[in-house]
């Protein structure tokens, strides 16, 4: 039996507004990843890494997610960066978590995206060609992390209601499509 769905995907792809849904469909806790590490830290992800660097964000991140973990019944949102990293992977994996990408094409995310003020990562003149070229570089390392995909391009309750089934039934195909 799963106990923890771990959510990762490409920045504008839904895995909180998903992974809420998913979480209230099975009646199990919702916790993002760069939340709670603000939350521990008592800083933003950017403070941190202003302060620490990438290395010292990572290091926080892994203790972060070990310790989110430790506890059963969750579905959790991962960082943009969280799957990049081998020893995130291993932890993961070693708890027993199924890691989901949720993957939207990149039509979708540009358009999700185009006014987004919060990313700090996309306030720049060239954010398109920036979209186009990360998810390019980030998409193969997400499936590689990944257990299982749900392409999405429908609402975040059908969404939902496939990651719900990924859950109770671990053995259903891999990749499936919320618009089916």
């Amino acid at each position: 039996m799963i106990h923890t769905l771990a959510l990762c995907g490409f920045m504008g792809c839904g895995k909180t507004t998903v992974g809420k849904e998913a979480a209230r469909q099975l009646g199990w806790r919702f916790l993002d990843l760069d939340d709670f590490i603000e939350e521990r830290e008592g800083m933003t992800i950017s403070e941190i890494f202003s302060k620490y660097g990438e290395s010292g964000f990572r290091q926080r991140e892994n203790r972060a997610l070990q310790e989110i973990l430790s506890t059963e019944d969750a579905v959790l949102a991962l960082g943009g960066g969280t799957v990049l990293f081998q020893n995130n992977i291993a932890v993961l994996h070693r708890s027993g978590a199924r890691i989901v990408l949720l993957d939207a094409p990149l039509p979708v995310l540009q358009r999700r995206l185009r006014r987004d003020t919060q990313r700090p990562l996309l306030q720049r003149p060239d954010r398109e060609t920036f979209i186009n070229q990360l998810f390019a570089q980030r998409m193969p390392l997400y499936r590689a992390a990944s257990d299982a995909v749900v392409r999405i391009t429908g609402v975040p309750e059908k969404t939902a209601a496939l990651l719900v089934e990924l859950v109770r039934s671990p053995d259903r195909a891999l990749e499936q499509s919320d618009t089916t």
